[in-house]
């Protein structure tokens, strides 16, 4: 019993001399060094020795120090010291050079100095071991039905010790997510495909020894490859067979909510009506003021199709257009740089569906293109500007028209006043010089165009009179009217004396602006004596020419005959001329037979594209598309050739199109099948019953060109099929230099 006590005391009293020198994991291939410091167990010996206890229970004698002051052990891996006793302790250490597993043994276990019969711990050695050649890889895997459904990720490695462990990062939809650690030899992983985002998702692995500490500072790898992922797109038919001859107010549309790409993971369609998921097959009524909201959508494993397809109504209902100026109850002026007149067209949301196209009318002409209006908080709206050079009474206004189908659209004009100053209408056309001839009884009649409004013009006529312009009243000055805002000026000039001819200043102004000046002057004609002279000249030099193209004519069919046969000339036509006759004849057919020949005139068109003098019918305007124009155009005239009537022959490549009335013939697609009854793969039905004139389309797709739209004319109820067309960009400042004006 007083052993054991003695014992205990011992270990209390030198305990403290030994410290613990591993506090984390080393990492193969670390150096390690460990401290001891005994005392002497009595007074003239010494005996500290270094030991091992490794995992499995076995112990190890690694060294023996002793008084020498020397120490045993191996060299290679191991080496103590001990020095010198101070204050009766002495100070002994050990030095792993690389911690091993395998070298000369497993390093792992309780590391501990032993004297005067106690062990004193130093060290309990963990060891480990990174990942050597990690990989992590991601592959797929599918449910019973087919459909992806989770990422199974692996990480790796040729070594690690004593596990592995790794921890996921994937950057998805609602950001980066950590997944829990995972503690196997093998890292594995399986992720739920619905933790991914549309498109391109990369995963990255930190992979690392399952003891190492700083964990957190390991470089993450790169999971290969990325995951690519798709949503699902759909899209919206509305058919319309078996309505195609006419589509009546109260009938029902079966719309097709179809998958165009199924997607990754595959997805199906839906019907949403307000965001809320409907079922399969739905039975609707809709009209201009219903509130509904109908998507369709394609939804997946990774989220829902935005914005989807949405079916409306496109619609414009009549008598609410709304246009304002900016000069109510002020003229304009159409001088000095006015900034014209702002035309604001408004219609209200709820009148309009989808967000119309709004153009400038002048006189009833579009102006300018139609463009998308702007979206307000309760109207659509679009301001345009006009700015007209000439003055008048204009009938200006909007052109409201539907985005999708441009059959549906409105008109609303309003009068606005322009006023103008007199100015020429064409300044390249004024003359300066007036020949003129000396007669009381004929007076000269001196005129202009020029463009005011209003035409109520005051004249002040100056004559130059002895270096001097003077006011003259005694020659009459008229203004005849030929639009509401141009007119031909005219003064009638007597001439009775050669005081007569000189220079003249006629003053015009209706009280816009400044006075408009006609300069001109007048000189004696004196070229009229010579016209008998000048065409009897003319006759002979005509004469001259034609003998001279004759006797050309001649010699060169006289020398043609000779390079012919040049040894023995015809003495039939030696002397007599008879080939000169023959040569006459060649080029100036009879004209009989020149009356026989067939020919193609080419016959300018007018700029509207109607040939000269001949009146068309005003065409009705294309429903979608541009209108195609053209510089020039070419009519074949029927010619008689053998008394006979022909007629160019159209090739085997014209085709034949159905127009509105249907004279022409078309070919008729096969009838679609009915509509099916309940859900099919990537397809879903919808019956919609429109309960006013309308249209139903897919406002997500209005430019589709494999799309049909049903357009539902407000005249006759009748469907026609329609595609969106692109509308040219408009013209802000809209120039008219005519009078074009009411």
């Amino acid at each position: 019993m007083i052993r054991v006590l003695l014992d205990l005391f011992i270990i209390l009293l030198f305990s403290s001399q030994v410290t613990f020198q591993c506090s984390e994991p080393l990492e193969e291939g670390t150096q390690l060094s460990l401290s001891c410091r005994a005392q002497l167990c009595t007074p003239a010996s010494i005996d500290v020795r270094w030991r091992l206890t490794e995992s499995t229970g076995r112990t190890r004698l690694i060294s023996t120090c002793d008084e020498t002051l020397t120490c045993s052990g191996q060299k290679k891996f191991f080496s103590a010291i001990i020095g010198p006793p101070e204050s009766g302790y002495y100070q002994t250490n050990l030095t792993i050079e690389k911690v091993s597993l395998t070298e000369p043994f497993n390093n792992e276990g309780r590391w501990f100095c032993e004297y005067c019969g106690a062990e004193h711990t130093a060290c309990d050695l963990l060891i480990y071991v990174r990942p050597v050649n990690p990989k992590c890889r991601a592959s797929e895997i599918f449910d019973n039905s087919g459909v992806l459904s989770q990422i199974n990720v692996t990480c790796t490695a040729d070594r690690v010790y004593p596990e592995g462990k790794c921890v996921f990062q994937t950057f998805a939809k609602n950001g980066s997510i950590v997944y829990p650690d995972q503690t196997e030899n093998f890292c594995n992983n399986r992720i739920n495909v619905g933790e991914f985002h549309d498109g391109e998702n990369r995963i990255q692995a930190k992979f690392g020894s399952s003891i190492q500490p700083n964990f957190d500072a390991i470089q993450p790898i790169p999971v290969e490859p990325p995951i690519e992922l798709q949503m699902p797109k759909t899209r919206l038919r509305c058919p319309g067979y078996p309505y195609r001859d006419g589509f009546y107010k109260g009938e029902t549309v079966t719309c097709q909510c179809q998958l165009e790409e199924p997607g990754k993971p595959k997805g199906r369609p839906m019907w949403l009506i307000n965001g809320v998921v409907q079922p399969t097959l739905q039975d609707l009524s809709s009209s201009f003021n219903d509130t509904n909201i109908l998507v369709c959508a394609g939804e997946s494993a990774i989220g829902q199709e935005s914005p989807g397809r949405t079916l409306q109504v496109a619609h414009l209902r009549p008598g609410n257009i709304n246009v304002t100026t900016d000069n109510e109850g002020e003229p304009v002026e159409a001088c000095c740089g006015n900034p014209g007149v702002a035309v604001i067209c408004e219609i209200a949301k709820s009148q309009v569906n989808p967000a119309p196209k709004i153009g400038l009318l002048v006189n009833g002409a579009l102006n300018s293109g139609t463009r998308q209006a702007t979206e307000h908080s309760e109207v659509y709206r679009r301001t345009l500007r006009f700015r007209p050079e000439v003055g008048g009474i204009y009938h200006i206004g909007c052109r409201i028209e539907n985005s999708i189908f441009s059959d549906l659209k409105e008109d609303k004009m309003v009068d606005v006043t322009i006023y103008s100053p007199a100015q020429f209408k064409d300044s390249t056309n004024i003359i300066q010089e007036y020949k003129v001839s000396i007669d009381p009884n004929s007076p000269a009649n001196i005129s202009t165009v020029i463009t005011c409004y209003p035409p109520s013009l005051n004249f002040t006529l100056y004559k130059k009179i002895a270096d001097t312009m003077q006011i003259v009243d005694n020659f009459p000055v008229q203004y005849e009217k030929t639009a509401i805002s141009v007119g031909t000026v005219t003064v009638s000039i007597t001439l009775s004396s050669d005081s007569d001819l000189t220079s003249y200043d006629l003053a015009m102004t209706n009280g816009i602006g400044d006075e408009l000046h006609y300069f001109f002057t007048l000189v004696e004609d004196t070229d009229l004596d010579l016209v008998p002279i000048i065409a009897g000249c003319a006759a002979a030099a005509a004469v001259v020419v034609i003998i001279a193209v004759a006797a050309v004519v001649c010699w060169r069919y006289r020398r043609r005959k000779g390079d012919i046969d040049t040894s023995k000339p015809s003495e039939q036509t030696a002397a007599t001329g008879e080939d000169c006759e023959d040569v006459e004849s060649t080029y100036n057919l009879p004209q009989d037979l020149e009356s026989k020949k067939e020919t193609e005139d080419t016959v300018y068109l007018e700029p509207d594209g109607t040939p000269p003098n001949v009146k068309l019918p005003i065409p009705p305007e294309p429903k979608v598309g541009k209108k195609k124009t053209g510089q020039e155009a070419k009519i074949a005239k029927k010619t008689k050739v053998n008394g006979k009537k022909t007629k160019k022959k159209k090739g085997k490549n014209v085709t034949k199109s159905t127009t509105d009335n249907g004279n022409q013939d078309s070919q008729v697609p096969p009838p679609r099948p009915p509509p099916r009854k309940g859900q099919e793969e990537g397809e879903l039905y919808l019956n919609f019953t429109v309960l006013e004139p309308g249209a139903v389309y897919d406002a997500a797709e209005p430019s589709d060109d494999d799309a049909e739209y049903l357009e539902i004319q407000e005249n006759n109820g009748k469907v026609s099929s329609s595609k969106n067309a692109d509308e040219e960009e408009d013209n802000y400042y809209s120039s008219v230099v005519e009078s074009g004006a009411k």
